[in-house]
């Protein structure tokens, strides 16, 4: 009987999904900050640091899957997820508003998906993934 290979041995598919996850955790964020806007603070002075705060739990937390997944090149993994998202967030902001995303954001994202990268690889592994 042959074993079936994980789908984190596959680095395509291991940042396929990771990115797919981090635009998850975005876009959740995304919703909770957008009610808790609009139930208790009705101003939208905070909006700002809400988005950098999504954006950046987004990215970290795609580089940290893929990281901790696939135990190896941990920095590289996580970098190439965040400009993954920036790339998806460049293409839907151009296709909805035709305007460019700011840089700022390609740079938070590439830091933070990188520094989730490292601490995903330096973290325990998780029993379930085999080798």
């Amino acid at each position: 009987m042959k074993s079936r290979r994980s789908l984190w041995t596959s680095s395509a598919g291991s940042i396929a999904v990771s990115v797919f996850i981090g635009l998850g955790t975005i876009l959740l964020l995304t919703a909770l900050f957008s009610a808790l806007t609009y139930t208790l603070l009705e101003s939208l002075d905070f909006a700002p640091a809400f988005s950098v705060i999504s954006l950046a739990a987004g990215g970290y937390f795609s580089g940290y899957i893929c990281g901790k997944h696939r135990r190896t090149k941990g920095l590289i993994n996580g970098i190439i997820c965040g400009f993954m998202i920036y790339a998806v967030i460049f293409i839907a902001g151009a296709a909805v508003i035709s305007s460019a995303v700011p840089l700022k954001k390609l740079l938070l994202l590439i830091t933070v998906g990188g520094a989730g990268g490292v601490y995903g690889v330096n973290s325990k592994r998780p029993p379930y993934l085999r080798e």
